[in-house]
């Protein structure tokens, strides 16, 4: 809650500096990236809640920081997520196949780290 008692500066500088492990290990932050980072993982749908997870984990293995901006703001677009039933069975194959399959390979090319979660 730091932002709240923030002074506002004219322009955009970094706020803070944050990783996402342990206790942030489930952020999923806008980035603004290069082609050096960590592909998105197009295996994965918004459905499951793992579609950004992948890079995350891979970019939390390799400790990468965020450096997060005042008086920068996002609009995400179509909006706000409505309520609504999902088929669960899609959600349970892509969590067998991450699990299974595609985090023994991340831990082969990245290693493991405590700190960082899926």
């Amino acid at each position: 809650m730091q932002w709240i008692h923030a002074t506002e500066k004219p322009g955009l500088g970094v706020f803070k500096v944050g990783r996402r492990e342990y206790e942030f290990g489930a952020w999923e932050p806008f980035f603004v990236g290069t082609s050096q980072e960590p592909s998105f993982d197009e295996r994965f749908t918004w459905e499951g809640n793992k579609d950004k997870r992948i890079q995350g984990y891979i970019m939390c293995l390799l400790k990468y920081e965020y450096h997060i901006l005042d008086n920068a703001f996002l609009i995400h677009r179509p909006g706000i997520k409505s309520r609504h039933s999902k088929s669960k069975k899609p959600i349970r194959r892509q969590n067998k196949q991450l699990h299974d399959f595609i985090r023994p390979q991340i831990h082969k090319l990245y290693g493991k780290r405590h700190a960082c979660v899926v």
